[in-house]
């Protein structure tokens, strides 16, 4: 925290003069370790440390070159990088819950009228087995994934009998 306290300082347009009054050194040596400090922390903004860099991961890498998009992170716009990271965590979501591996197939970001929607599909199916993975967010801030895997594997199955 800064705290100024400062007694008097008076400045007279018409004569072009300004004055700083009694403490006017205490004044200057504020201002300037002001703008040293609001400086330094400036000139870091712009500048990416090594753990801030995002490094994808083959599949991410994969499903970019599929919609043609850049396989470099820096380069993809904001929206881009939101989705491919999203992507990830659905996929992920979905191997950890069912213990098979999907592939990408599409994804739709959420919008006002529809939620997040996530097209995969499992490792051993067939090109019309697309699993749907559906995450909603409440007005409360609750978060709501659901799927229909379970249907797709019943299909699966009843496919190979």
């Amino acid at each position: 925290m800064i705290k100024i306290n400062v007694k008097s300082i008076n400045i007279d347009v018409r004569n072009r003069s300004f004055s700083l009054g009694s403490n006017s050194a205490r004044v200057v040596i504020l201002i300037t370790l002001i703008l040293i400090l609001t400086g330094c922390t400036s000139a870091n903004l712009g500048k990416k440390k090594a753990e801030d860099r995002v490094e994808l991961t083959e599949r991410q890498i994969s499903i970019l070159e599929q919609e043609n998009l850049p396989v470099d992170y820096e380069k993809l716009s904001v929206s881009q990088k939101k989705s491919i990271m999203e992507i990830e965590e659905l996929l992920l979501y979905l191997e950890d819950k069912y213990d098979v591996s999907f592939s990408y197939v599409a994804y739709y970001t959420a919008t006002v009228l529809e939620p997040e929607d996530l097209s995969a599909r499992p490792e051993n199916g067939d090109k019309g087995d697309i699993v749907t993975v559906i995450r909603k967010y409440s007005d409360e801030g609750d978060v709501s994934i659901s799927d229909n895997y379970p249907s797709i594997a019943a299909k699966m199955i009843i496919g190979l009998l």
